[in-house]
């Protein structure tokens, strides 16, 4: 009897070894794909997009004097670009080349208003959500209205508002479809704040900010408006595996070389613009001094998303950089600027900078400033181009609005006018 027991205990001690072996050989081909790699829940995007924001002033660029503790705790946990530039200093040509990778020669967008981005032009939202990625844009302007054509691969694109409305209020509209999000699916989201676009009238809190000028105390705002958003997505949970990008879409004038706001001129503080990516669970930290353009985004999210880039795309993944290895630069930047021949019957202004100098197509003579009575500045060159037909201000000269015209242009025009 003994010697049975003994015998029953010994095969079921093999039994269970030779099952503990067989679980242990066959746990790792459930974890891995057909392929033989890990399956792994693609990253969720939080794209934030900061309508004329300057780079020097937020407070981890170390220029003006500045209130950006959202921005500057992004900057402190992950890789802030120091050379990024916009390719136009114009909001919806300059956010056509962040969803579509290319340079607006390439996507035709050139202008505010007058320009519909074409349906033929492969855009990033559409990879996403084509990929099972919850798709969803909340904007603060009429000038990214669907009706110029970003809206294409949203699951909802949310543009409520007749001018532009404060980053809060946009803040609201994203976090009712935060509370609708299914969990089980990642998920692209795309808020847009425009409180730093001229007119600066910011709200009384942030005017109680001391030593901030009213251009910088409306940076502070979307600073506090992307903060409050951050803050409710990491408290419902949302932030845990998502890959977190704040970008200026162009810059401002400020009275530099004569320019008070943007769209006329093309020097630095015009398109330089803040870019910030912060990857989840702690993936790295580091300054990167590689000249880099909003159109490197597109090509960058679907590289984390593990999906191929756009075809016939002109930026690059910037993971390469962010992970330390081989990266191949362009040999040359691109910048550009229609809205003078458009909108002003002056000369464009574009430049290719390249690594060993730049090629530039501007104004000959130098531009020269004249201010009116009631204190209005106007650009005038001595070459102004003149071309014949009516243009939408009544002088001489094509007008792109002629060359494509769209529904309910003029009232298009005096809405964009207003803002």
């Amino acid at each position: 009897m003994l010697s049975s027991g003994m015998e029953r205990r010994g095969r079921r001690s093999r039994l269970f070894a030779i099952g503990f072996l067989i679980a242990f050989l066959t746990l790792p081909a459930l974890l891995l794909g057909p392929g033989g790699c890990a399956k792994r829940r693609p990253l969720s995007i939080l794209l934030i997009t900061l309508d004329t924001t300057r780079a020097d002033y937020l407070g981890c660029y170390e220029g003006q004097p500045a209130h950006t503790p959202t921005l500057d705790s992004l900057a402190a946990a992950g890789f802030r670009f120091t050379q990024a530039i916009t390719p136009v200093p114009i909001t919806l040509p300059a956010h056509a080349s962040v969803m579509t990778g290319l340079n607006p020669t390439r996507h035709g967008v050139r202008d505010n208003g007058a320009f519909h981005l074409s349906p033929s032009i492969p855009v990033l939202a559409d990879q996403l959500q084509k990929n099972g990625y919850q798709t969803r844009a909340f904007i603060s302007a009429f000038v990214l209205a669907r009706q110029f054509g970003l809206d294409r691969g949203f699951d909802e694109y949310d543009d409520a508002l007749y001018n532009e409305r404060s980053g809060f209020r946009t803040n609201r509209a994203a976090l009712r479809w935060a509370d609708r999000l299914d969990a089980s699916r990642p998920y692209f989201l795309w808020p847009h704040y425009c409180e730093p676009h001229a007119p600066y009238h910011p709200a009384l809190r942030f005017r109680a900010l001391n030593g901030l000028t009213p251009y910088a105390q409306e940076v502070a705002a979307a600073d506090a408006a992307a903060g409050e958003l951050l803050r409710t997505l990491r408290a419902k949970g949302l932030l845990k595996n998502t890959m977190i990008v704040a970008v200026g879409d162009h810059g401002e004038g400020l009275g530099a070389h004569g320019e008070d706001e943007h769209g006329i001129f093309i020097y630095d503080e015009s398109v330089r613009v803040p870019l910030l990516i912060n990857l989840p669970k702690g993936a790295g930290k580091k300054v990167i001094e590689s000249p880099v353009s909003l159109i490197d985004l597109a090509p960058t999210l679907l590289d984390v998303a593990g999906l191929p880039p756009l075809v016939g795309i002109e930026g690059v993944s910037l993971m390469p950089l962010i992970k330390g290895t081989a990266y191949s630069p362009r040999p040359s930047e691109y910048r550009e600027t229609f809205c003078p021949e458009y909108n002003y019957d002056h000369a464009r202004c574009r430049q290719c900078e390249h690594r060993a100098g730049s090629t530039s197509e501007r104004p000959r003579p130098s531009c020269t400033i004249w201010r009116g009575t009631r204190g209005r500045r106007a650009i005038l060159t001595q070459n102004s181009r003149t071309r014949p037909g009516p243009s939408p201000s009544g002088s001489t000269g094509t007008s792109p609005l002629s060359r494509r015209p769209h529904p309910g242009r003029a009232r298009c025009r005096r809405r964009i006018s207003s803002v």
